[in-house]
């Protein structure tokens, strides 16, 4: 669903810009977040989970660890 050259002209190349490419319309309709989970009937019933358990594992991380330049 990504690789839809309507949306993502190129989708076979790494251009972060493209979405500085995008109006914020069709950014809002095409970004990952709302396809990786699933959608309709078939939303992931742990995605919230998901979400919290990444949030919780990158805070865990800097606020145990000194993160800086070496």
């Amino acid at each position: 669903m990504t690789q839809d050259p309507e949306f993502f002209p190129r989708p076979e190349q790494f251009r972060p810009e493209r979405w500085l490419e995008m109006d914020a319309r069709t950014v809002e309709l095409v970004h990952p977040r709302k396809i990786v989970f699933g959608f309709g009937r078939r939303l992931c019933p742990g995605r919230e989970f998901a979400e919290a358990s990444v949030w919780l594992a990158a805070a865990s991380v800097l606020a145990l660890f000194d993160v800086s330049k070496a």
